[in-house]
């Protein structure tokens, strides 16, 4: 194996099976003169390389063929710290019969262990890669592991948002399943054309003649299904947090109202008398000219008060 390239591209010549080489060529953030050096090397359509293009930004999958070679565009999940949440960056891929090139942003970290480690491998071929299609499919195999790993962060985090539920702790809990539930809407929307793709991949493949002698298809596509039950299961387990944390959170707010509701009653005896007494009508008003009208009326009070409380709990409403 042997690697080469400037710092935009980087290339390894993996030793095939029967001593041919396979090349894979990885390319971060391609400009107009990488991008060049690939139409002249490998001779890939204009159209194909301007869907390559860095500030060209494709949301959705899409596969072309050219004369001996399949292009391929494709979002995957990575987590951004910066936002807390799961972002999705584009690769291209251009697989031929001895080689791939693999045109990325490089924000998904297994990608670059991928890449690193076969880099120093020294001409081992670990995986029996033999064609373009088995690179392919290897890097894509990373890259389903690595949205595994995305989303056991998002059951931990799951975890850790039912005990700030229970530990009644309502903003923190709402702001991380508002995180949760963004990273698993976007995480779906990402993944939910794998397999579809996977598969016009394969037949297309066979349509120009691009041999695939060993590649584990099957392998893959079930990978891609139980990423997906995944994914709606981590979906299904976020909607029901959020269903719990609403119901703890009317709760809370109809015993509010109701405390709320319970104090303005009982002291409702209490602002009538003192609106009554504050009327301008001494010649009538009782207790006026007694010396403990003041003790008088506050004890009327506290017996309407009384009253009020003892009502409540004959009606257990308190």
């Amino acid at each position: 194996m042997s690697t080469g390239g400037n710092k935009k591209t980087q290339t390894i010549n993996l030793k095939g099976l029967r001593d041919k080489k396979i090349a894979w060529v990885n390319v971060t953030n391609a400009d107009r003169k990488e991008l060049a050096k690939l139409k002249q090397a490998y001779k890939f359509s204009e159209i194909d390389l301007h869907d390559a293009q860095s500030s060209v930004s494709n949301f959705h999958a899409k596969i072309n063929t050219g004369e001996d070679y399949l292009f391929v565009v494709l979002r995957f999940p990575f987590y951004n710290k910066n936002e807390h949440t799961i972002n999705s960056t584009e690769i291209d891929f251009f697989v031929g019969q001895n080689y791939m090139v693999m045109l990325q942003e490089g924000k998904i970290p297994a990608l670059k262990k991928l890449f690193s480690d076969y880099a120093k491998e020294n001409g081992k071929n670990s995986h029996g890669i033999d064609t373009g299609i088995d690179l392919f499919y290897l890097i894509i195999g990373s890259l389903l592991d690595h949205g595994f790993d995305l989303l056991d962060g998002i059951s931990k985090k799951s975890s850790e948002a039912e005990d700030l539920i229970f530990a009644r702790e309502s903003k923190r809990a709402i702001t991380s399943l508002l995180e949760l539930r963004r990273s698993v809407i976007n995480i779906r929307t990402i993944t939910q054309n794998y397999q579809n793709i996977l598969e016009k991949f394969k037949k297309m493949a066979g349509k120009i003649r691009i041999v695939d002698r060993r590649t584990p298809y099957s392998a893959v596509i079930e990978k891609t299904k139980d990423l997906w039950n995944m994914i709606e299961n981590r979906k299904e387990m976020i909607e029901a947090l959020y269903a719990t944390n609403e119901s703890i959170s009317n709760y809370r707010l109809n015993d509010i109202m109701k405390t709320l509701t319970i104090f303005s009653v009982i002291v409702f005896p209490l602002t009538l008398l003192a609106a009554v007494f504050g009327m301008n009508t001494m010649n009538s008003m009782p207790f006026v000219e007694n010396p403990n009208d003041f003790w008088i009326i506050v004890i009327i009070m506290f017996v309407g008060c009384m009253i009020m409380l003892g009502f409540f709990k004959w009606k257990k409403w308190v």
